[in-house]
């Protein structure tokens, strides 16, 4: 029964949240400004890169092939997955 009290109060302070509203213009700019906003609020952690990467090589070389970017036919997509942490 607390739990479902919990929910309900969480459900009503997310319903009760202001968004921003989006007033005739350009949308890109009002997603501009939303994603400086958040950008702001978040924390930032440096990346860090490996001074000396290896076997990146082959792998860069795979992608590219896959990719075939001389090719102009349409739009390439790339996913990548894997477990958190793993340096994908």
């Amino acid at each position: 029964m607390e739990r479902l009290h919990q929910w309900k109060l969480a459900l009503t302070e997310a319903a009760n949240l202001s968004g921003y509203h989006f007033s005739p213009g350009y949308e890109y700019k009002f997603i501009g400004e939303i994603v400086k906003y958040v950008s702001n609020k978040i924390s930032r952690q440096p990346l860090h890169v490996a001074n000396y990467p290896v076997g990146l090589q082959s792998r860069v070389q795979q992608v590219k092939s896959l990719l075939d970017e001389r090719s102009d036919d349409g739009v390439r997509m790339v996913g990548l997955y894997g477990i958190g942490g793993m340096g994908k």
